[in-house]
């Protein structure tokens, strides 16, 4: 687990390597690079021409040179030693393209002076020599001696790099720059539409500027590779320097923006959100400067600007506060890696000195880590996001749930309190009644007497029925419920119940001599009791009521049947609901508890109980595993 820690920083660094070593040649090695001695001279007034630049002297200079921000015109003075006939002609390959004068001095063909070729962005694509991303042209190799050239440079910022290749060469170096940078834009191009599908779905504002911040990352790579020149903007000239000017300003106040919103999620202090905004003011200057010709002086405080919010990362690293460790830690390496990144290979751009060539192209990496970046705090904050809002929505429907269950348990306790009144209305009616006759002397025969008292124990029955009936669906629904088995001869127990049962006259019995079974003979009869006490109650006084009990398979089947009383015919459907009573049924005292207590019970040991209407009688089944 600690190594795949790892390996997400070490991918983007391999991915950093490839597009860096595409777009400057550097996978390729020292090979493609036949210049043998490289030197480079200022020229601070511009007085100088190519007759007496030959005969100054050149600071060495190892690879690529940093020319700064002032637009001082720099020399640069190439030795290629004697070639073999086969490899003429040679290709002189200068990079970027984002070089706004450039004059080449090329030996003639003569033997004798010089040919000067004027290219540069100010020269439009289509006047060029040569149709390359960079600014290349072919030129002779002496074969006996070295072959000298001199290039002329006077641009107001960037890093500069000549190289000498052969034409296969130069041709294969500009297609891979071709693929590289066609990945490059596409993998951005996608960001871009990404992060606007998920601006458009979740409305946050930080996806969009992310997609206009990959958008203006498009333009800007554009313009500093030379794609804007070749592809869209053949014949522009001396404009292309104000219109790279304009991408560079546009592209460092979205970053602004950008960040400023970035840390503000993150939970950085106020004034680092603030610091990253600060350039944003500036861009109202910068488009005036830029259209009255001072773009220049606007490129170079751009590149300012970049190198303060560079090192603004710095302790914004430390400041940031955001709960979540992942995004503390994505946060941290990569503005650490982009950090040093800029710190190490822009700081060439502002000095004039020797470079490398990395900092030809110092946008690539340090874009492609900064969009890689925000993607991946914004699909992490979304993620949380997404998580939060799954959380509410389950504790918004837990409440619900609860608020539900609780209106519920509440109108079950007022529907219980209500049928506990009425009940015992009736029969505390009757016991009052009764009562008070006895106490009143009136009542003297003691047939009387004990006719008063037997009201007196129906009533206290009845009552003790309806608190029974609650109790024992309470225990119900509490889950106190619990069934003991034993042997039983079943037709034997329904015997013993009926002989003692008030209302057994009425009762025609179909029991066989005798059924084994295994099951608990108190629910049983309690079950029995509710379904009989139903038939009983709701049938016609002189009618009868058909009990039958009989094998099927692994189960005991008892069967009720009753014919159709006053109160009618149950609706099926409700018949076992809680409470359910029917409206015509009304009249008789009851609590509307007794099936739905038969069903609970029989279903939970195994059984189940149905309701059967027939033409002639209503038919209840109770079945039970045996």
């Amino acid at each position: 687990m600690t190594s795949s820690r790892w390996l997400p920083p070490l991918a983007l660094l391999a991915l950093l390597w490839a597009v860096i070593a595409v777009a400057t040649g550097d996978a390729t090695g020292p090979s493609g690079d036949l210049i043998a001695e490289r030197g480079y001279l200022r020229d601070p007034g511009g007085t100088l021409d190519i007759h007496s630049v030959v005969r100054q002297t050149f600071t060495p200079l190892p690879g690529a040179l940093g020319l700064g921000n002032a637009g001082i015109p720099t020399w640069l003075r190439l030795v290629v030693p004697p070639q073999p006939a086969q490899r003429a002609p040679l290709m002189l390959v200068l990079q970027p393209a984002v070089l706004e004068a450039v004059q080449l001095y090329l030996p003639a063909t003569d033997g004798g002076g010089w040919t000067r070729v004027d290219t540069g962005s100010r020269v439009a694509y289509t006047d060029r020599g040569q149709r390359s991303l960079n600014f290349s042209h072919p030129f002779p190799a002496r074969t006996d001696a070295p072959t000298v050239l001199y290039v002329r440079i006077q641009t107001h910022t960037g890093v500069v790099h000549a190289q000498v290749m052969t034409l296969d060469e130069a041709n294969d170096f500009d297609t891979r720059m071709h693929v590289g940078l066609g990945l490059y834009l596409g993998f951005a191009l996608v960001m871009a539409v990404l992060s606007a599908s998920l601006w458009a779905s979740t409305g946050r504002t930080l996806w969009g500027l992310a997609a206009l911040f990959d958008i203006t990352t498009i333009a800007h790579v554009s313009m500093t590779t030379g794609l804007m020149a070749k592809y869209v903007l053949p014949e522009a000239s001396d404009g292309m320097p104000s219109l790279m000017y304009l991408t560079s300003c546009t592209h460092l106040v979205m970053a602004g923006l950008l960040w400023s919103q970035l840390v503000r999620m993150l939970e950085l202090p106020r004034w680092v959100s603030w610091a990253y905004l600060s350039v944003v003011p500036f861009y109202a200057l910068w488009v005036p400067m830029i259209l009255s010709g001072h773009g220049a002086a606007v490129l170079g405080q751009v590149n300012i600007g970049v190198m303060a919010l560079t090192l603004l990362g710095y302790p914004a690293l430390f400041l940031v506060r955001t709960p979540d460790p992942i995004l503390r830690w994505l946060y941290r390496t990569l503005t650490a890696i982009l950090c040093v990144y800029m710190l190490y290979f822009m700081l060439p751009i502002l000095n004039a000195n020797a470079s490398s060539q990395i900092s030809l192209y110092p946008a690539l990496p340090s874009n492609l880590v900064s969009m890689i970046m925000v993607m991946a705090i914004l699909a992490r904050r979304t993620v949380l996001d997404m998580r939060m809002q799954q959380q509410l929505e389950r504790e918004k429907l837990e409440t619900e749930q609860r608020y539900r269950l609780e209106q519920k348990h509440h109108a079950e306790t007022s529907g219980m309190l209500g049928m506990i009144m009425h009940e015992m209305k009736n029969p505390l009616a009757s016991i009052r009644v009764a009562s008070e006759l006895l106490s009143s002397g009136r009542v003297r025969s003691p047939e009387d007497q004990e006719k008063r008292f037997r009201n007196i124990q129906d009533a206290v029955d009845g009552i003790d029925t309806v608190l029974q009936r609650c109790i024992d669906v309470d225990r119900l629904d509490k889950g106190a419920f619990a069934e003991e088995r034993h042997p039983e001869d079943v037709a034997l127990l329904l015997r013993q119940w009926l002989a003692q049962h008030r209302g057994r006259e009425r009762i025609d019995a179909d029991l066989p001599e005798s059924l084994e079974a295994t099951l608990d003979a108190r629910l049983l009869l309690l079950m029995l009791g509710n379904l009989v006490d139903n038939a009983l109650k709701y049938s016609p006084p002189d009618s009868r009521v058909a009990l039958r009990l009989a094998a099927d398979g692994a189960l005991v089947r008892i069967e009720v049947a009753n014919r159709e009383g006053r109160a009618g015919r149950p609706d099926p459907q409700r018949l076992f609901q809680k409470y359910y009573r029917s409206p015509t049924a009304q009249h008789g005292g009851g609590t509307g508890l007794g099936l739905y207590w038969v069903q609970t019970v029989a279903t939970q040991i195994g059984g189940a109980v149905t309701y059967r209407d027939q033409p002639d009688a209503l038919v209840f089944t109770l079945t039970l595993p045996a």
